[in-house]
């Protein structure tokens, strides 16, 4: 079955990499994300959540912490619920079980228009391949 592949530390860590200044002038090397000292707080957190449209699961048991400023990408197929996360996240659709929180806030049950999210939807689409 199709599955979330979650890894928003890995994404950020290479997107921080290409970027000019994520180059440290002062020792000279990369300095990946993962090597700075001071942890953020948690700006969004999913614990456990699940979704289901009918008898098709889509989400099952997602757990996921994304740091204040963090740069997060969801990867994965097509239909494997990454724009079901985003869309629960956001409070258009209402998960099954689990709970969602922004800012140490509990947001599950929360209309959208209080929830200060928004949402990009980008599809990379390659020729040949």
């Amino acid at each position: 079955g199709a599955s979330i592949i979650l890894d928003p530390q890995s994404m950020a860590d290479a997107y921080a990499q290409s970027l000019p200044h994520a180059r440290s002038p002062a020792i000279g090397t990369d300095t990946p994300l993962a090597a700075r000292p001071a942890q953020r707080p948690v700006r969004c957190s999913v614990r456990g959540v699940t979704k289901a449209f009918g008898a098709q699961p889509i989400l099952r048991g997602v757990d996921l912490d994304i740091e204040e400023g963090s740069f997060a990408v969801l990867v994965g197929p097509s239909g494997c619920g990454k724009s079901t996360l985003l869309r629960l996240v956001a409070g258009l659709e209402e998960a099954d079980a689990g709970t969602l929180s922004l800012a140490g806030k509990d947001v599950t049950n929360a209309p959208p228009r209080t929830r200060d999210v928004a949402m990009v939807l980008f599809v990379l689409l390659t020729a040949g391949g």
